[in-house]
């Protein structure tokens, strides 16, 4: 993939993470999965690595930020 299609691509995926942690932050894993799930796909990025979409919704559901492995305080 072309590195502006990459940078098009992780925007999509960050505008997606963001939309699912503003409405569903806290809420059970599976609701956080389906909610992020269906962003990726309204955003246009639906090709992610399911393991990286698993992760991603345990650390909304668990209302831990993305910010490289550190929890915020």
């Amino acid at each position: 993939m072309p590195r502006n299609r990459l940078a098009v691509h992780k925007a999509r995926i960050e505008r997606a993470v963001g939309r699912t942690r503003a409405a569903h932050a806290g809420e059970g894993y599976a609701v956080v999965r389906q909610a992020l799930a269906e962003a990726l796909e309204d955003e246009g990025a639906g090709r992610v690595v399911p393991q990286v979409v698993d992760h991603l919704a345990m650390q909304i559901s668990t209302g831990r930020a993305n910010d490289g492995g550190q929890q915020a305080p």
